[in-house]
This record gives structure tokens, C-alpha cells and sequence, in this order.
């Protein structure tokens, strides 16, 4: 059994603070395998909100971490930096991969970046990226789960212009398909949902983890469970009344695992 923790859009310098330590205590009492981070964890990409990122990431206890940049991480106001250097504060304090990767025998995850300086806001995947993902797929053992991660949506909830997704989406879904990736994590929009590809592959879409900038959805995070014939996904919410982060057990959601450890919606 493998324990994913998939927090996203934790905006330091915009923060929900009374989250924090409730978090970091819950995360730590999961034990996860695994710590997911889908971008944005600052919110205007100042040194100081890269530390204080660092920081959290440090206290949560757990070193096998695929984190990824979100638009919010690449500098707003320096022209300078952002067209030409826009990476350079977040490897400097988050990491400098450009392709994060945790695998054992049960369960590989790989990030990717999908911010860009000329994409304010919506983001891009390209070919070269998915390329690259495929290889490193191909490499795990074969009935390992398969989980890419990155900022941007390649899917929006019902009711949502297809504009909202990530440049190229329908070239990444594709491959996606093709190289039997399992899940799909990712962030941006702040409102939690998980929802099928159109396909066999469910994206998992985080909310705001610790963000002041709620649009109306309380913080909140996701566990994901998996096991030898199943994938549990589950959403800790945040009750301001008791201040700590809950189960919200209406919203577990179960994928299960065919013969061969494909997940199926």
C-alpha cells in the first residue's frame, strides 16, 4: 500500500495562516509515501515566500516529494526575470528538476511544468515534455501505478470553457491515453473535483490548500490510497469552527484496478 498527500495552490504571501499547523500535523500523522505539491506556492514568487515555502515543505516530515511550479511561481512584476530566468528563485529554493520523479515498485509519480512566462495565466504542455514522460514511464515496473502531475488543468468541470485548460491539452489527453498513465493531479483553479478524462484516466484536481484566495471552497487537500486493487481518493476539508482539516466522507471517491494495475474510472 502506497499513501499519496496532494496539496495545491498554498500561495505563501496570501495565506490562510491559521492552516498550517493543522496541517503539518495531520500530514505527519498520515505518514504518507508520497507528497504531491501542484504548484503555486507562492504568490508573487518573492525570495521570502520561497523560503517560507521551503520551510512548510521541510516540516511535513516526508522526503519523497514531486512539487512543480505554478504561473504564480514564475515573477509577475520583473519583466527581466520572467522572460528571461523565469524558473531560476523556484529551483532555487523548491528544486531544480525539470522533470521531478519518485518511483519504487508499486507507484511512480512525475511532475511537469506547465507554466510559462508568455501564458499568464492558463498555461502549456508540449511534446517535448510528454516525450520525455513517456520515457520515464516505459521504465517502471509494469503493474506500478502511473501518476503525472502538474499546475494546469487538461480538463475543466462541466460549465467551464475549454479555453481554461492548458495549452495543447488535447495533445497531452491523447498521450496520456497511449502510455496508460493511471492519474492525473493537478490545480490552479482552486475548487476540488475528480472527474474522468473522457477516458479510462481520472484527473484529481486539488483545491487550495492554504490560500486566503478561496473562491468560495473551503481549503482543502486530497489522500490518495492505493492499493493492490484499488485507488482510494479521499478530501480533507478545513472547518474554520474547529480549526483542523476533516474527512469529508461524502467525497471518497474509489477507482478500481484491473489484472495488469491499471486504474479504471
Amino acid at each position: 500500500m502506497r499513501r499519496l498527500i496532494h496539496l495545491s495552490d498554498l500561495h505563501f504571501g496570501a495565506l490562510r495562516s491559521e492552516t498550517l499547523e493543522p496541517l503539518c500535523a495531520l500530514v505527519r500523522e498520515l505518514n504518507p509515501s508520497m507528497l504531491v505539491v501542484s504548484g503555486d506556492l507562492t504568490q508573487r514568487a518573492t525570495r521570502g515566500q520561497f523560503e517560507e515555502a521551503r520551510a512548510f515543505l521541510a516540516q511535513l516530515a516526508c522526503p519523497r516529494q514531486v512539487v512543480v511550479p505554478g504561473n504564480h511561481d514564475v515573477p509577475l512584476w520583473n519583466p527581466w526575470q520572467r522572460f528571461l530566468a523565469p524558473r531560476d528563485r523556484f529551483d532555487a529554493y523548491i528544486t531544480g528538476e525539470a522533470f521531478p520523479t519518485q518511483s519504487d515498485d508499486e507507484i511512480m509519480v512525475i511532475g511537469i511544468n506547465t507554466a510559462r512566462s508568455l501564458t499568464r495565466k492558463n498555461g502549456r504542455v508540449n511534446a517535448t515534455q510528454l516525450s520525455e514522460v513517456a520515457r520515464r514511464f516505459r521504465s517502471a515496473p509494469a503493474r506500478a501505478l502511473r501518476v503525472l502531475t502538474c499546475h494546469h488543468p487538461f480538463v475543466v468541470p462541466e460549465g467551464i470553457s475549454a479555453r481554461e485548460r492548458a495549452g495543447r491539452s488535447d495533445l497531452a489527453l491523447a498521450a496520456l491515453v497511449e502510455h496508460e498513465v493511471d492519474l492525473l493531479l493537478t490545480g490552479h483553479r482552486h475548487i476540488p473535483w475528480v472527474s474522468p478524462l473522457g477516458t479510462d484516466v481520472p484527473t484529481i484536481h486539488a483545491g487550495t490548500t492554504t490560500s486566503s484566495r478561496t473562491r468560495g471552497v473551503e481549503n482543502s487537500f486530497n489522500d490518495i490510497i492505493v492499493e493492490h486493487d484499488q485507488v482510494i481518493v479521499r478530501r480533507f476539508c478545513w472547518r474554520p469552527e474547529c480549526s483542523r482539516f476533516e474527512l469529508a466522507s461524502d467525497e471518497t471517491r474509489v477507482f478500481s484496478r484491473d489484472i495488469t494495475g491499471r486504474v479504471h474510472g
